[in-house]
């Protein structure tokens, strides 16, 4: 499978000034944002970038969990440990 972002995954939306580079938090694709992606790029220069799930050809379901990352190529899978750390250290935390 291919996880390098294909070019269609991002969107100029034009401007002049500071790069700005938009990344959408949730399942909406950054067209949903357009009316204030506009509106910034009147003062920087604006790109916008589709999360991988919106990618042409993707498959979302091949993905069934944010720790799944971590076995992506090119990917050390540093959140996954960061947050099994971070659970570890907390059911300590309750048995003292």
């Amino acid at each position: 499978m291919h996880y390098a972002a294909p070019p269609e995954a991002w969107t100029e939306w034009g401007g002049n000034g500071s790069a700005v580079v938009f990344g959408h938090a949730n399942g909406f694709p950054p067209e949903t944002y357009r009316v204030l992606l506009e509106e910034l790029s009147r003062r920087f220069s604006v790109a916008s970038f589709a999360a991988r799930p919106l990618w042409p050809g993707s498959d979302p379901r091949s993905v069934s969990s944010w720790r799944d990352r971590g076995s992506l190529p090119g990917h050390s899978g540093r959140a996954a440990k960061l947050a099994t750390e971070k659970r570890r250290l907390s059911s300590s935390d309750r048995t003292r």
